[in-house]
């Protein structure tokens, strides 16, 4: 099929399939699933499915690895913030195929129970961007579940330096200078940190209607978060920021000169939310006084 007549309705028939072989394979690892509420999702692109579908590929990529494995580069796009419903596809069957190779790895026989589609390329009528984020999300949790060594916080300090990153440059554009980072608090846990990331993501949302951009909206989820929730919000952060960036050819955001510390703690991150959150808020002022900041607006729906 020519990838121009990939749908979001192919990918979540991928997607779904996807599910199933996880859920198997979860099964004959003996592993807990992960039963919290997730995130629910509406007025989703590709490019921030694409965004999640690379979070999965990369957990799936490290389960490989645990079990022994070799790792995989990860698969992209040509403009990993406008990306198409095919190359989310291209994820969705890179991450089936590590799936595939852990059950050899585990010498499980016997093909993996999942919902096969009867044509090698099936849409599954009605659905959209947001259904196949919400997929993208499950399953990003339940890899999480199934990982000797689970996300932690320094993975979601990677997102959040990268996130800070797009934000001095989208400031510069204004003339103005990323905020400071506020001072250190101690004993905050990934519950803390991801409730000063939804609040990012508000204001985000703002700033990108105030733009004329289309904007992912974001239902709550979760009790308990934990820090691969963290960095899954974070991550969506990023690829809102990625596709602001992209107006003016910004690819690549210089990291901030963050002291590291080992090990990382989710205080660390959280002070890091902190400075975001004013950063986006500083975005957000910027773009409402001057709407057309953007020098254009091009149709990003799915095709």
């Amino acid at each position: 099929m020519i990838s121009d007549e990939i749908t979001p309705e192919h990918t979540y028939a991928r997607a779904w399939q996807l599910l199933g072989e996880l859920e198997a394979l979860r099964l004959d690892m003996g592993r807990n699933r992960d039963a919290r509420v997730t995130l629910h999702t509406s007025n989703a692109l590709p490019r921030e499915v694409f965004c999640h579908a690379r979070t999965i590929h990369r957990k799936a990529d490290q389960l490989c690895v645990e079990l022994g494995g070799n790792s995989v580069r990860l698969p992209s796009a040509a403009e990993p913030a406008r990306a198409r419903p095919s190359d989310v596809l291209l994820l969705l069957d890179g991450t089936r195929e590590r799936l595939a190779l852990a059950r050899t790895l585990l010498r499980i026989e016997g093909d993996a129970p999942s919902p096969e589609l009867p044509g090698p390329l099936l849409p599954s009528s009605g659905k959209v961007a947001s259904d196949v984020l919400e997929c993208c999300l499950v399953a990003s949790r339940q890899l999480n579940a199934m990982l000797s060594q689970a996300f932690a916080s320094a993975d979601s300090r990677e997102q959040l330096i990268r996130a800070l990153g797009l934000a001095q440059r989208l400031l510069a554009l204004h003339g103005t200078e990323l905020p400071a980072a506020p001072p250190f608090e101690r004993r905050k846990f990934p519950r803390d940190v991801f409730q000063v990331l939804w609040q990012v993501c508000e204001v985000q949302h703002r700033l990108l209607r105030d733009s004329g951009v289309p904007a992912l909206e974001i239902h709550r989820g979760f009790v308990g978060e934990e820090p691969t929730d963290v960095y899954d919000l974070a991550s969506l952060i990023v690829s809102e920021l990625e596709y602001l960036a992209s107006f003016f050819s910004i690819i690549e955001a210089p990291l901030q000169a963050v002291a590291m510390q080992s090990p990382i703690l989710p205080a660390h991150n959280f002070r890091l939310a902190r400075q975001l959150q004013v950063a986006i808020g500083a975005l957000a002022e910027a773009a409402r006084a001057r709407p057309d900041w953007l020098r254009s607006v091009p149709d990003n729906s799915p095709t």
